[in-house]
């Protein structure tokens, strides 16, 4: 925005023959930053105040905003975004303006604070609120820093068929202005030393709102989920907590009316921020989906804002379990570099592993280590008496030694070994504090058995068993 001082005589405008219409610099100018940030070209204006400050109405964007001699901003507003596509222009009247007299300018609490009394639904960078049938956003000190970037906002409905058809396959909705998968919009608006933005919400019930900001390349500056709704998840998780948990880990983990349920006592926004993974592991291999039965395992990852709620410092997610007969579960947290922030496995029916633990603990075992190792019906079975999560998160490695060299898959006859390295969530269980795993031997004679586990710094344990095919 330019101002020029037009060389006017009080009677006319001057003109020199020869030049160009005057003047030749302008008086003052005022440009964001960035530059691209601030641009009206139609209905428009601006209002010098008696202190030397500008008053700027950028009228395609709603915004008014007052600026000093040096380009610093002191006062920023945008209307309602019902009152968009803009505003035409504004003026500021003082307090003496003739036609205020009589009236009472006492001032009084900003309009952010009348719509907001009580406690925020959720606190982070910004408190949110939800006050007539709106979103609202408040920070008391407002900083520079928080208004720069673009804030985003998804809506999940309680009824999935409340969403537009293009927003189905996402489970929520992002309004207004697009991008991406986001909704995006900014904040400007403040007062008395707070800043304020109030996003109307759309008029089918809503169950929950995950918002936050996003950095210049994508990434999250801060997130926060509330949930308008939570009661289902309050009552799965009073119900869930009367019993005794499948697993006890960050989150303790029940089964109920062919649900898992996710409970954690003392919960908050930190907690729920990333992504759950879920894998299934069926009784059946051939009852996975068909692009899913060479991997062993369902995935049902989840994010929390989808499939649980935040209450009463306490949190609860619900996910339906699949209609064929579950063995196995593998849960937990994974961070933003994809490593596990926390995991658990359990199973739904141990009972074969029960079964191989009572049966297998009547001999001597091959091996004492860490785990004991069985042999039995052509299968080697590892067991431990005081088991916990810990001690089953490692991968297992074993190697199978055969009396013949030429029994072995021709791959594997220059390394002289077998390789059936595993990971004990497919082939164990966890049960009453003990562990055991079966492990099906080759059908050729078995020489010796290398085996243990490895951790991410080495070997955690290993045995070299001599293994006699008449031990098979």
């Amino acid at each position: 925005m330019d101002e020029i001082v037009l060389p006017y005589d009080g009677y006319n405008y001057r003109m020199d023959a020869g030049p160009a219409y005057g003047p030749n610099e302008t008086a003052w100018t005022y440009a964001a930053d960035p530059p691209e940030s601030f641009s009206a070209p139609f209905y428009s204006n601006a209002q010098r105040m008696p202190n030397g400050n500008t008053l700027i109405t950028d009228g395609p964007a709603a915004r008014i905003f007052e600026v000093t001699l040096t380009g610093k901003t002191v006062w920023d507003f945008i209307a309602f975004p019902s009152l968009h596509p803009g505003v035409y222009r504004a003026y500021r009247y003082p307090p003496d303006y003739p036609g205020l007299q009589g009236l009472d300018l006492t001032p009084q609490r900003t309009m952010h604070r009348d719509a907001v009394k009580g406690e925020p639904l959720a606190r982070s960078v910004f408190d949110l609120h939800v006050s007539n049938e709106s979103l609202w956003y408040i920070q008391d000190r407002c900083e520079e820093k928080s208004l720069g970037n673009p804030f985003f906002l998804h809506i999940l409905p309680e009824s999935m068929d409340d969403l537009p058809a293009e927003w189905k396959q996402h489970g929520f909705e992002s309004v207004y202005a697009l991008v991406g998968y986001e909704l995006l919009f900014d904040l400007r608006s403040a007062s008395d030393g707070a800043c304020a933005a109030i996003i109307p919400l759309p008029d089918y019930s809503g169950a929950g709102i995950r918002t936050g900001q996003k950095a210049q390349d994508g990434s999250a500056l801060w997130t926060a989920q509330l949930w308008l709704n939570p009661e289902p998840y309050r009552t799965a998780y009073t119900e869930a907590v009367k019993g005794e948990p499948l697993a006890r880990s960050t989150f303790n983990l029940y089964s109920q009316n062919s649900e898992l349920v996710y409970v954690k006592e003392r919960c908050g926004q930190s907690d729920i921020t990333d992504r759950f993974f879920l894998h299934i592991v069926p009784e059946r291999p051939n009852d996975l989906p068909e692009a899913r039965r060479e991997i062993g395992f369902d995935n049902l990852d989840f994010d929390f804002f989808l499939r649980g709620a935040l209450f009463d410092g306490k949190c609860a997610a619900i996910i339906p379990l699949p209609d064929y007969s579950g063995a196995g579960i593998r849960t937990g947290q994974k961070a933003q570099d994809g490593s596990a922030l926390w995991t658990a496995q359990l199973w739904l029916n141990p009972e074969p592993y029960r079964t191989a633990y009572t049966e297998a603990v009547k001999g001597e075992p091959l091996a004492r280590s860490t785990f004991n190792l069985y042999s039995q019906n052509s299968e080697l079975v590892y067991v431990k008496e005081r088991c916990g999560q810990s001690d089953i998160t490692d991968r297992f490695f074993l190697h199978i030694v055969p009396e013949r060299p030429n029994d072995l898959p021709e791959a594997r006859r220059e390394v002289g070994f077998e390789n059936l390295d595993f990971e004990f969530f497919f082939r164990g269980a966890l049960f009453d504090g003990k562990c055991a795993a079966r492990v099906p031997l080759p059908d050729y004679p078995v020489a010796s058995v290398g085996t243990g586990q490895l951790g991410p710094g080495g070997e955690l344990w290993s045995v070299d068993v001599a293994f006699p095919s008449t031990r098979r």
